[in-house]
Protein backbone atom coordinates (compact mmCIF):
# COMPACT_ATOMS: atom_id res chain seq x y z
CA UNK A 1 0.00 0.00 0.00
CA UNK A 2 1.44 3.28 -1.22
CA UNK A 3 1.36 6.33 1.97
CA UNK A 4 -2.16 7.27 2.40
CA UNK A 5 -1.42 11.00 3.36
CA UNK A 6 -3.49 12.13 6.77
CA UNK A 7 -6.66 13.71 5.87
CA UNK A 8 -6.66 12.76 2.18
CA UNK A 9 -10.29 13.01 1.45
CA UNK A 10 -13.37 11.52 -0.98
CA UNK A 11 -16.83 11.48 -1.44
CA UNK A 12 -19.84 10.24 -2.43
CA UNK A 13 -22.83 11.33 -3.25
CA UNK A 14 -26.58 9.99 -3.50
CA UNK A 15 -30.58 10.35 -3.31
CA UNK A 16 -32.84 8.61 -1.38
CA UNK A 17 -35.18 6.60 -3.35
CA UNK A 18 -38.09 4.20 -2.37
CA UNK A 19 -36.52 1.38 -1.52
CA UNK A 20 -33.65 3.03 0.78
CA UNK A 21 -36.49 3.36 3.88
CA UNK A 22 -35.83 1.99 7.07
CA UNK A 23 -37.95 -1.23 6.65
CA UNK A 24 -38.30 -4.80 8.43
CA UNK A 25 -39.60 -7.67 6.96
CA UNK A 26 -41.62 -5.64 4.31
CA UNK A 27 -42.87 -3.23 6.37
CA UNK A 28 -41.43 0.12 6.46
CA UNK A 29 -41.33 1.10 9.92
CA UNK A 30 -39.58 5.44 9.13
CA UNK A 31 -40.08 6.77 5.73
CA UNK A 32 -36.53 8.21 6.03
CA UNK A 33 -33.15 6.37 5.00
CA UNK A 34 -32.22 3.11 7.13
CA UNK A 35 -28.91 3.25 8.91
CA UNK A 36 -27.53 0.25 6.99
CA UNK A 37 -28.00 2.48 3.62
CA UNK A 38 -25.62 5.09 5.37
CA UNK A 39 -23.06 2.14 6.46
CA UNK A 40 -23.41 0.78 2.89
CA UNK A 41 -22.08 4.50 1.48
CA UNK A 42 -19.66 5.07 4.48
CA UNK A 43 -18.13 2.10 3.51
CA UNK A 44 -17.84 3.13 -0.03
CA UNK A 45 -16.58 6.83 0.64
CA UNK A 46 -13.79 4.85 2.47
CA UNK A 47 -13.04 2.79 -0.39
CA UNK A 48 -12.56 5.37 -2.61
CA UNK A 49 -9.95 6.80 -0.23
CA UNK A 50 -8.09 3.48 -0.01
CA UNK A 51 -8.20 2.99 -3.71
CA UNK A 52 -5.43 5.23 -5.01
CA UNK A 53 -3.33 4.07 -2.83
CA UNK A 54 -3.38 0.30 -3.80
CA UNK A 55 -0.15 -1.32 -4.90
CA UNK A 56 -0.48 -3.77 -8.11
CA UNK A 57 -1.55 -7.56 -6.47
CA UNK A 58 -3.35 -5.64 -3.34
CA UNK A 59 -6.83 -5.29 -2.31
CA UNK A 60 -8.72 -3.86 0.79
CA UNK A 61 -11.75 -5.33 2.44
CA UNK A 62 -13.90 -3.82 5.60
CA UNK A 63 -12.73 -4.99 8.91
CA UNK A 64 -15.17 -2.75 10.95
CA UNK A 65 -17.85 0.27 11.02
CA UNK A 66 -18.67 2.41 13.94
CA UNK A 67 -21.27 4.72 12.83
CA UNK A 68 -24.09 6.95 14.44
CA UNK A 69 -27.18 7.88 12.52
CA UNK A 70 -27.80 11.65 14.08
CA UNK A 71 -30.34 12.67 11.76
CA UNK A 72 -33.51 11.83 9.63
CA UNK A 73 -33.26 11.95 5.31
CA UNK A 74 -36.65 11.72 3.91
CA UNK A 75 -37.13 10.49 0.38
CA UNK A 76 -35.60 12.57 -2.16
CA UNK A 77 -33.01 14.18 -0.08
CA UNK A 78 -29.43 14.43 -1.56
CA UNK A 79 -27.15 12.87 1.16
CA UNK A 80 -23.45 13.67 1.06
CA UNK A 81 -21.17 11.26 2.74
CA UNK A 82 -17.32 11.86 3.16
CA UNK A 83 -14.47 9.81 4.47
CA UNK A 84 -11.41 10.83 5.24
CA UNK A 85 -7.96 9.40 6.28
CA UNK A 86 -7.34 9.59 9.70
CA UNK A 87 -4.62 6.90 10.99
CA UNK A 88 -3.15 4.27 9.27
CA UNK A 89 -1.82 1.47 11.14
CA UNK A 90 0.61 -0.94 9.28
CA UNK A 91 -1.92 -2.32 6.70
CA UNK A 92 -4.84 -1.07 8.49
CA UNK A 93 -6.70 2.50 7.17
CA UNK A 94 -9.36 4.45 9.63
CA UNK A 95 -11.15 6.93 8.09
CA UNK A 96 -13.68 9.34 9.56
CA UNK A 97 -16.64 9.34 8.47
CA UNK A 98 -19.80 11.92 7.99
CA UNK A 99 -22.94 12.28 6.17
CA UNK A 100 -24.88 15.31 5.26
CA UNK A 101 -28.49 16.81 3.96
CA UNK A 102 -27.45 19.97 2.77
CA UNK A 103 -25.68 21.37 5.69
CA UNK A 104 -27.35 18.94 8.19
CA UNK A 105 -25.11 16.64 9.99
CA UNK A 106 -27.12 13.32 9.66
CA UNK A 107 -24.24 10.81 10.80
CA UNK A 108 -20.60 9.95 12.09
CA UNK A 109 -18.34 7.76 12.53
CA UNK A 110 -15.33 5.26 11.75
CA UNK A 111 -14.73 2.83 8.75
CA UNK A 112 -11.51 0.41 9.29
CA UNK A 113 -10.28 -1.64 6.23
CA UNK A 114 -7.25 -3.66 5.73
CA UNK A 115 -5.11 -3.92 2.69
CA UNK A 116 -3.86 -7.80 2.16
CA UNK A 117 -2.56 -9.59 -1.08
CA UNK A 118 -4.91 -10.26 -3.51
CA UNK A 119 -4.07 -14.14 -3.35
CA UNK A 120 -4.00 -14.12 0.54
CA UNK A 121 -7.73 -13.10 0.47
CA UNK A 122 -9.00 -14.97 -2.19
CA UNK A 123 -7.49 -17.93 -0.42
CA UNK A 124 -9.70 -16.75 2.83
CA UNK A 125 -12.39 -16.30 1.66
CA UNK A 126 -12.74 -19.30 -0.39
CA UNK A 127 -12.88 -20.95 2.63
CA UNK A 128 -15.97 -19.43 3.87
CA UNK A 129 -17.46 -19.59 0.58
CA UNK A 130 -15.78 -21.73 -1.52
CA UNK A 131 -18.37 -21.11 -4.98
CA UNK A 132 -18.32 -17.48 -4.49
CA UNK A 133 -14.48 -16.54 -4.92
CA UNK A 134 -13.44 -16.34 -8.02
Amino acid sequence: MRPIPEGYAEEVVFTVIPGMEAAFEGRVVHPVLATWWLVHYAEWASRKVLLPHLEEGEEGAGIGVNLRHRGAAPLGSQVRVKARAVKVDGRTLVCAVEAYVGDRLIATGEVYQAVWPEAELRRALSQVAPEKVE
